[in-house]
């Protein structure tokens, strides 16, 4: 299927770790059902699902109390345009779990991460965007950079410097990056921050937040907390767990629509 596929289907996860000396030799898992822990592909393996669905399926594959509730809502219509009574409902619990003011949904996390920039900069009438190295905030152009050697560069081809010549890119967990903020805050409209970073899950750093928090209060600018990975793991109410150093706003969580997009 692939073989067949590969000239009209552009995948892009090929594009990952990409070496040109395998192109042909890697072949993705194709699906053909699905159930509790286990993935069957369409040559009959049977695939034990570690990554959760990439970390979506709390309760596995397709569970019987959400495959039936989207039956009947599929026999009842899905409507574009219209709201569900179901978002208004979600929005309470959600305030109620995670001490939030408002609830916005998505269909991804890149969108929320835009939405929160564009709202960051629109309130402060600032330009600039802190965010820390090795941290993943989708695939908005506006984020798509690290700092190497100093300097900071786009993290991968087709990205401008025009796009990412707003941000500064800081180390995460470091004396010297609250420095700069301390320094610099007068100027930035945001700290985007992955509280604990999808890549380097082992560092929790509650007083490096906490830090955050104080400083971005004192120069009035926002600071954006993206769970959108995370969200929902560590607690209910995720890193800031309702306590005293909330973010300005925060993204969260792919888990919550237990496979269906929602953000």
């Amino acid at each position: 299927m692939t073989r067949d596929s590969r000239h009209v289907l552009a995948d892009w996860k090929h594009t990952l770790s990409f070496w040109g000396q395998l192109k042909e030799a890697k072949f993705p898992i194709v699906s053909a059902a699905s159930k509790g822990a286990r993935v069957t592909d369409i040559d009959g393996n049977v695939y034990i699902d570690i990554a959760m669905g990439m970390g979506v399926h709390f309760f596995g594959h397709a569970p019987d109390f959400i495959h039936d509730a989207l039956k009947q809502q599929l026999e009842l219509g899905i409507e574009l345009g219209t709201q569900t009574p179901f978002a208004s409902k979600a929005a309470l619990l959600l305030t109620g779990l995670t001490g939030t003011e408002r609830v916005a949904f998505s269909n991804t996390g890149s969108e929320v991460v835009m939405v929160a920039l564009r709202l960051a900069r629109a309130a402060t009438g600032r330009k600039t965007v802190v965010l820390f190295k090795n941290s993943y905030h989708g695939i908005f152009d506006g984020v798509l950079a690290t700092e190497e050697d100093g300097e900071r560069v786009p993290i991968g081809l087709g990205t401008p410097e025009g796009m990412i010549e707003d941000l500064v890119i800081l180390p995460y967990d470091s004396p010297a990056s609250l420095d700069y903020i301390r320094a610099h805050g007068d100027d930035l409209a945001a700290v985007l921050v992955e509280p604990v970073q999808s890549r380097n899950p082992d560092l929790q750093p509650q007083g490096f937040l906490k830090a955050l928090r104080k400083l971005t209060t004192q120069s009035g600018t926002a600071l954006i907390f993206d769970e959108m990975i995370n969200g929902f793991r560590i607690a209910p109410a995720a890193r800031a767990n309702g306590s005293a150093w909330m973010p300005t706003s925060r993204s969260m969580a792919r888990s919550s629509a237990a496979g269906c997009r929602s953000a």
